[in-house]
């Protein structure tokens, strides 16, 4: 699943059951792996619902971000 606000370079492959929420921005020849979660809310107790965003540099290989 890919949520609004997200941007994915080009030659970036994003496997199965992965979700992308925005605003996050990929680069370029990237992979994302299954089951992957990007730019979803910190797990961080301290987080308490402030604006975030993810960024991924061009080519990365990713089993979970």
């Amino acid at each position: 699943m890919v949520g609004p606000g997200v941007q994915i370079g080009a030659n970036t492959r994003v496997g199965p059951h992965v979700v992308i929420e925005g605003p996050t921005r990929i680069g370029t020849d990237n992979h994302i792996f299954p089951f992957a979660s990007v730019g979803s809310a910190p797990q961080d107790k301290k987080y308490k619902g402030e604006p975030t965003r993810s960024r991924s540099a061009t080519a990365t290989s990713s089993a979970s971000a």
